[in-house]
């Protein structure tokens, strides 16, 4: 058995041991909208054509961007302390529309940078006890034009930015900056989820262009998961447009932990760290779906240092420049603990060691068209998998609500990939084929001009 066997055996059974495993997710395909290689549900069900539903519901409108509450105005802090008690909060002047109920939602007037010196009780700022939608607004390009941040000036008590026990819904929002400290809070998930921290079983998330950035888990006799985002058991965690960047979690999952389902829709998850465990973009114990996403740059100590996963399907993804601390550990790319598959994806340039890697033997990755650059002896590839350099750009703006990482002309992804793709678009909403065959990964080239102007980002000709 070579090391990197070995290193995947040894995670196996340390999971085995320590980490009960759950129940992998069926999802089934909506090729009709954006991206869909793996959904639970289609974009408008989950967070309605209006942010409503059927049932009572209620909206508040934020029409002032501080972080307490203040005499005659309505902040966040009034209107969530409002939908958790199911009434208006004397004192504010906030008005809802609608009758308080099931799923209430909360707007802004304005694009606000919110930030908070203090927390509410101790370990996060914002604590959400009811399905809740917090809608800000986007750019042209569906960039979030709202903030919620915890404060970065010197001496700020450590504490994340947001917790609920139930459903919760993120609209153009970027969750930053937040902290939760398991040296402080010894709570039962005191270290876990920097920025929001979903601990309502069989809970429903469901985040739409937004960011979670530079937020950190750290463990201090409690674990370390989830710098970006933790959910717990059983919830079914949903991305599309949004980015997952720069976090950092000490254990498992650097921009992400869960223990239920992941699925990514034209997402980034990208510069995420685990400096002493598994996951550095993603850890899941169970199912992780991605189409039209880019995993990038993100770094694992002992696995996984983009994906850690159950089990993946991915479909036309780019994953790649993501690190681990030694070549005998297993999956820089990807580690799966089951058989998985990938159609049109290219994972390659992780190290050191394999960039694809199953954490048991005589595992297979099923699926067509991809690009791998190596893959360890616990996992067999497609036939037709290719192991060429595609010549693939930097993470940079590209357009569209995310950053993707382009192929340059002569890569041998381009045209590489499927005649009839399932998907019609890529990461950036550009047409999936342009020519006879679509291109593998992510980002589909639509000409001599795309990407433009990257010769002033890496020195190379586009």
């Amino acid at each position: 058995m070579n090391s990197a066997t070995s290193a995947g055996a040894a995670v196996a059974d340390e999971l085995e041991s320590g980490r009960s495993m759950f129940a992998i997710v069926n999802a089934r395909e909506d090729r009709a909208r954006r991206g869909v290689g793996f959904h639970l549900a289609p974009l408008a069900a989950a967070i309605g054509l209006s942010f409503s539903g059927a049932a009572s519901a209620a909206t508040i409108t934020v029409n002032n961007g501080g972080s307490t509450s203040v005499a005659g105005s309505c902040t966040i802090v009034d209107a969530v302390a409002s939908i958790n008690q199911g009434s208006l909060v004397v004192g504010s002047n906030c008005a809802n529309v609608g009758t308080f109920g099931s799923s209430d939602t909360i707007e802004f007037d304005a694009d606000y940078d919110i930030v908070f010196s203090t927390s509410a009780n101790g370990r996060s700022a914002l604590v959400l006890t009811k399905p809740l939608t917090i809608k800000g607004a986007v750019d042209a390009n569906g960039k979030p034009l709202v903030t919620i941040r915890r404060s970065s000036v010197s001496g700020t008590a450590h504490f994340r930015v947001l917790e609920t026990n139930s459903d919760l819904t993120l609209y153009g929002v970027t969750i930053s900056n937040g902290y939760s400290d398991g040296s402080v809070d010894t709570s039962a998930s005191g270290g876990d989820g920097g920025g929001v921290l979903a601990s309502g079983r069989d809970s429903t998330i469901t985040i739409t262009n937004s960011v979670l950035s530079g937020n950190i888990a750290r463990s201090g006799g409690n674990d370390g998961l989830g710098g970006g985002i933790y959910a717990i058991t059983g919830s079914t965690l949903s991305l599309t447009d949004s980015s997952i960047t720069g976090n950092m979690a000490s254990v498992l999952g650097g921009g992400i932990n869960s223990h239920g389902s992941i699925t990514a829709v034209g997402s980034t998850i990208s510069g995420n760290v685990v400096p002493g465990g598994l996951g550095g973009g993603i850890y899941a114990s169970g199912a992780v779906g991605l189409s039209n996403t880019t995993v990038s740059g993100n770094t694992a100590y002992s696995g996984g240092g983009g994906v850690y996963a159950g089990t993946a399907t991915l479909t036309f993804c780019t994953i790649a420049n993501n690190r681990l601390h030694a070549a005998n550990y297993p999956g820089a790319g990807v580690l799966v603990q089951a058989n998985s598959s990938a159609t049109a994806t290219l994972i390659t340039g992780n190290g050191p060691g394999k960039d694809l890697d199953g954490a048991n033997a005589g595992l297979t990755l099923g699926g067509d068209h991809d690009l791998i650059g190596t893959h360890g002896a616990t996992i067999g590839v497609p036939a037709d998998t290719k192991t060429c350099d595609p010549y693939l750009g930097p993470l940079f703006d590209n357009g569209g609500p995310t950053l993707t990482q382009p192929l340059f002309a002569g890569s041998c992804a381009l045209d590489a990939g499927p005649a009839d793709p399932v998907l019609l678009v890529d990461q950036r909403g550009l047409p999936r084929k342009i020519g006879a065959f679509a291109d593998i990964g992510a980002f589909e080239r639509q000409g001599p001009g795309d990407p433009p102007d990257l010769i002033f980002v890496s020195g190379f000709e586009p």
